[in-house]
């Protein structure tokens, strides 16, 4: 066969949180899927039902979240982590190109000696906040 259909029968009564009972009714099945090697290549549908639209849109929202959007960003995360191509620097969210010119501005002393201006102005004020002390 190339479908099933999985009812959410009792989801969300009893106590049990609706929206709980849903995350894991997608869970399971992906976790099914994804450990049973002879349904990957042949099962072409899944059906979730219930009579209750509630129910229905809670457990197609958390579908689509764990059963899609958890794959796509499997797919991104995989993405990134490919080696950049040979020459190029790829940079990642909040980490600078360590080609680029350091944003800090730099300062020569009078002895030769190159200094940040950014860690001078921070020694400058710890020093003046101890003489004033």
């Amino acid at each position: 066969q190339n479908s099933i259909s999985i009812p959410a029968i009792s989801s969300g009564i009893f106590g049990y949180p609706l929206k709980r009972a849903c995350i894991q009714i997608a869970r399971g099945t992906k976790e099914y899927i994804d450990n049973q090697e002879e349904y990957k290549n042949t099962l072409s549908e899944i059906v979730m039902c219930n009579l209750i639209p509630k129910t229905s849109y809670e457990l197609q929202e958390q579908c689509v979240k764990i059963l899609v959007e958890e794959e796509e960003e499997k797919k991104e995360v995989t993405e990134d982590l490919k080696e950049p191509e040979e020459g190029k620097v790829k940079e990642q969210d909040g980490e600078e190109d360590p080609e680029k010119e350091d944003s800090h501005e730099k300062e020569v002393t009078e002895e030769g000696e190159v200094t940040d201006k950014m860690s001078k102005m921070k020694l400058s004020e710890d020093q003046e906040e101890q003489d004033g002390s």
